[in-house]
């Protein structure tokens, strides 16, 4: 997204949170997409600042929810956020066969 770049200029959050939205309002006035926008924003900068991927979607939610139209945007978050952990538990499977396999004396 183009909006990344938001979150990675401004290491507080709440700043992150208010650019992005600001910028993105530019071309996306509904508050679909400047939240979302604001929210991914802020997403970045929590990570670039050292929370992990839960923290992240958990504060940048805290921030999304001090806005008058978040409801909008929250079940896309949530469903992201079921998704990121799908992908986690997939990748920890993964890499737990690929050491079973690395034990694994095949000569």
């Amino acid at each position: 997204m183009r909006i990344a770049p938001v979150g990675i200029v401004y290491n507080d959050s709440e700043k992150a949170f208010h650019f992005g939205c600001q910028f993105a309002d530019i071309t996306h006035g509904h508050p679909t997409g400047y939240l979302a926008a604001g929210t991914f924003a802020t997403l970045i900068s929590l990570i670039i600042s050292g929370n992990s991927l839960v923290e992240a979607i958990e504060n940048s939610i805290l921030i999304l929810k001090r806005e008058f139209c978040y409801l909008l945007i929250i079940p896309a978050i949530v469903i992201l956020q079921d998704q990121l952990q799908e992908i986690f538990w997939v990748s920890y499977m993964g890499l737990i066969l690929f050491l079973r396999i690395g034990c694994l004396n095949l000569n």
